[in-house]
């Protein structure tokens, strides 16, 4: 088996970092936007419990949203 020269090495290094970081970076930044989705869907469940009111629950229902009998 053939050693790779030290010059490929190193590319093939660095383009492993490279990788690596951009890796990370998309991890970081799905779960920044998880975050803001779940934000987003918190709000929306809240003014929905306050639009439709007890007598309305099964609209609630419809959305997914459990609605305490």
């Amino acid at each position: 088996m053939c050693k790779p020269i030290s010059g490929q090495d190193n590319v093939l290094r660095a383009n492993r970092e490279k990788e690596g970081g951009d890796a990370q970076y998309a991890t970081k930044e799905r779960n920044t936007k998880m975050d803001e989705l779940y934000e987003a869907a918190n709000e929306i469940t809240r003014l929905a419990k306050l639009i439709f009111e007890d007598d309305e629950a099964q609209y609630l229902e419809k959305l997914g949203i459990i609605a305490r009998s």
